[in-house]
């Protein structure tokens, strides 16, 4: 009988327990935005869900904006190549946000464009007629933040870096057809490429996806696809045609990005004397150079250069 009021007791100590400590569901996160960096406009948001008639739900006036990438913890980081600087904002961001950071100008820059983290979390930025990688560490500080290395050794005209799986620094020249590889550790100063691949035309920039193949938009609107090893002598194992937006052929493949579901966003920066050429299109995955545009977008959108998903 003892046995059996301590049993009873256990399971009221228990029910108690349950009825204090309810089980709370937590909603997901919403689903990530789009942000463009539009030379022409500023920064550009779209919401999901994102289809070829979308508008921007707000944009962040500004001319120069080039270059947009997230960090571990979710600020937004935005260059812009005419102040050559680059805007940290705290997410979620929103039409009224302001930078609480901003790196810049920074002294013997040009223009900075495109920007990728390495796995340490340093910040790599593409400084297009500066012909250098720059590099800064964390704790960023603003102001008159000096680049942690300033790395050269590519052909003219670098507009974006991508790092693949093995932690390699990867930067397209526009300037040539030229795409740099360079092995870690970088130097401060002149490295040597472990590798150099010609592309067929102009190589604008850059996307590495989820399954570590590289994406080059080029000059005329097509985009290449590389498979690893990157290596000196590699070509293209295919290339994606042109794809219309707004009916007009788009041109100019600049920045990429992938979204959660690892579909690729490519942006085409157009040509300002000809509307229409400019846009984003999406691809689904495999690539292949049978790859049609699933859609692509255009409203709001003036010359957009760099991409990337968030808050």
């Amino acid at each position: 009988m003892k046995r059996f009021w301590l049993l009873a007791l256990s399971a009221l100590v228990l029910a108690a327990g349950c009825a204090k400590n309810p089980v709370i569901s937590i909603p997901p996160p919403p689903p990530a935005r789009l942000f463009v960096a539009d030379l022409d406009n500023g920064l550009v948001v779209f919401t999901q869900p994102i289809t070829s008639s979308s508008t921007p739900s707000f944009t962040i006036p500004g001319l120069g904006t080039s270059g947009v990438v997230f960090d571990s913890r979710g600020s937004l980081f935005v260059s812009n190549e005419n102040t050559a600087s680059i805007n940290i904002y705290r997410s979620p961001v929103s039409a009224t946000s302001t930078p609480f950071l901003t790196i810049g100008p920074v002294a013997g820059a040009s223009t900075l464009e495109g920007m990728a983290f390495d796995a340490a979390g340093n910040l790599y930025v593409a400084d297009e007629l500066g012909v250098q990688v720059l590099e800064f560490s964390p704790p960023f500080t603003g102001g008159a933040q000096a680049p942690t290395k300033v790395i050269t050794g590519m052909p003219f005209g670098p507009v974006n870096v991508c790092f693949d799986r093995s932690g390699n620094l990867i930067t397209p020249s526009f300037g040539s057809r030229t795409v740099s590889v360079f092995r870690p550790p970088f130097a401060n100063g002149a490295n040597v490429p472990a590798a150099s691949m010609t592309m067929p035309l102009a190589a604008g920039g850059c996307g590495i996806s989820l399954q570590n193949q590289f994406i080059v938009g080029q000059v005329d609107g097509s985009v290449a696809l590389i498979n690893p090893p990157f290596a000196t002598g590699v070509t293209p194992s295919a290339i994606i045609a042109p794809t219309t937006i707004n009916g007009a052929t788009a041109t100019e493949g600049l920045n990429s990005t992938f979204d959660p579901s690892g579909n690729l966003w490519q942006t085409f920066g157009g040509d300002d004397g000809f509307p229409g050429q400019e846009g984003i299109a999406e691809f689904v995955p495999p690539f292949t150079s049978s790859s049609v545009a699933n859609l692509g977008i255009f409203n709001g959108l003036g010359f957009p250069f760099s991409v990337a998903f968030g808050q």
